[in-house]
């Protein structure tokens, strides 16, 4: 990639409020769209084993599957993809960690159709749990909700094997709308429990960390989107620092991951960037 070509990238996408239509056209002025194209459907799974002290023995082994940004009225074709995916992989859990529309104006019919399609596709012990996305109205998570996804409204749950437990606990949109109330969601988590943490973005991890949260998924980055070899994300657009716009970091004694997501916005393409579905296996520090 040309260093003039990579100077009218960054032009275009300053901001994710660009025209996709502008970025469309420059991609196919310069001959990438359909590359591009091309990689925002190469869906990974991507697989972790991470140890904390924190977990029990009892779920030593535990497996949660992550997903965001799925933007899935989007033009992108993804359900069966994805569909595979989670039949092949069966886990304890599946997180969404929102955005689930793609077209703000638009009906959420088409959204609506391909959630369901992934929801009965999932195979999971302990439920499907999400939170709300700045792309997702109320009204399409209470249909969520009616499909048999669990909401966590700045809400927490109790996940028990044997004696012991561990808590997942959920906030409200803290990018856009800023209706999070993590302090809410910790009324009842009591203080040495193990805390996992789901939200849109990573923009709360000062607070999070200071209430004690052991492990923090998000996404809405989409981890760029468009990256650069060397250099990364072009934008991010997210209030954290750039090391958080991506894949696994730390803050403090919390551990943290930014997943790339699902889908994409403004258009239909991804460079240096894949798409990914991700797979955490937890292991106890105490375990043998």
């Amino acid at each position: 990639m040309t260093s003039r070509l990579r100077k009218q990238i960054k032009i275009l996408s300053e901001h994710i409020k660009v025209p996709g239509r502008l970025v469309r056209l420059s991609l196919k002025l310069v001959g990438l769209y359909e590359r591009g194209l091309q990689n925002a459907h190469d869906l990974q799974i991507r697989r972790y084993t991470l140890e904390f002290s924190g977990v029990a023995p009892a779920f030593d082994g535990y497996t949660m599957l992550l997903m965001s940004d799925l933007h899935i009225d989007s033009e992108l074709r993804m359900v069966p993809r994805i569909e595979k995916i989670l039949i092949d992989t069966p886990a304890d859990i599946l997180l969404f960690a929102g955005d689930y529309r793609y077209r703000l104006t638009a009906a959420p019919d088409l959204a609506i159709k391909r959630m369901r399609k992934i929801i009965e596709a999932a195979r999971v012990h302990d439920g499907i749990y999400a939170v709300r996305g700045n792309h997702d109205s109320r009204k399409m998570m209470a249909t969520l909700s009616q499909l048999g996804v669990h909401i966590l409204d700045n809400d927490s749950v109790q996940i028990t094997r044997d004696d012991s437990s561990i808590y997942l606990l959920g906030v409200d949109e803290p990018h856009y709308d800023k209706e999070d109330d993590l302090p809410a969601a910790m009324q009842t988590v009591p203080a040495n429990a193990f805390k996992i943490l789901v939200a849109h973005t990573a923009e709360i991890y000062e607070q999070a960390e200071d209430l004690g949260i052991d492990f923090y998924l998000c996404g809405h980055t989409h981890g760029g989107q468009i990256c650069l070899k060397r250099i990364g994300p072009i934008i991010t657009n997210v209030s954290a620092p750039r090391r958080f716009a991506r894949g696994f970091w730390q803050f403090k004694r919390m551990r943290g991951y930014t997943t790339t997501g699902v889908g994409v916005s403004a258009a239909p393409i991804r460079f240096h960037c894949p798409p990914e579905i991700v797979l955490f296996t937890l292991r106890s520090a105490r375990a043998d």
